[in-house]
């Protein structure tokens, strides 16, 4: 008759495998993170140029037909 099963916890090495895979990982992503791209820069010169027309004085609005 064979003995009885035993819990066996898994192998050391495929914990360490594990964490050290997690950290590669989080340090690729700080390294990735970590790169800085210059933007390029703007060119203002092909921006037109605007006309504000500004009144002070609200203009007449026409009164509405009563209603019935």
């Amino acid at each position: 008759m064979p003995g009885p099963l035993l819990y066996r916890p898994p192998p050391r090495w495929q914990f360490w495998a594990a964490l050290g895979g997690a950290i590669a990982i989080h340090l690729a992503s700080v390294g990735i993170a970590a790169i800085k791209h210059e933007p390029p820069a703007v060119d203002l010169s092909n921006i037109p140029t605007a006309t504000v027309e500004a009144t002070l004085q609200p203009e007449d609005q026409p009164t509405p037909p009563p209603e019935d």
